[in-house]
């Protein structure tokens, strides 16, 4: 996300400017794996996005991780917290 008060700048920010890693919009640590492939998919080229939601699956199920979360788990929080995401 870019802030600015002129409609112009964060027009031109999205153009032009590389975005803030997540980890430091958030304050926490995330993982560097996952935070390549989220700033992947925030390339301002298109070519250089994942070019699929097969190829974005397999780029995060490549990513290390510490917590175990299931589909049923996935399908849940959706239904507790989908109409606000």
């Amino acid at each position: 996300m870019f802030e600015s008060t002129s409609t112009a700048r964060i027009i031109a920010d999205h153009i032009h400017a590389a975005p803030t890693p997540p980890s430091e919009r958030v304050g926490r640590k995330i993982q560097a794996d996952l935070e390549s492939v989220l700033l992947r998919c925030l390339e301002k080229k298109p070519e250089d996005r994942p070019q699929s939601a097969e190829e974005l699956s397999e780029m995060l199920g490549a990513c290390e991780t510490d917590a175990v979360w299931t589909r049923g788990m996935a399908r849940d929080w959706w239904d507790r917290h989908g109409s606000r995401a």
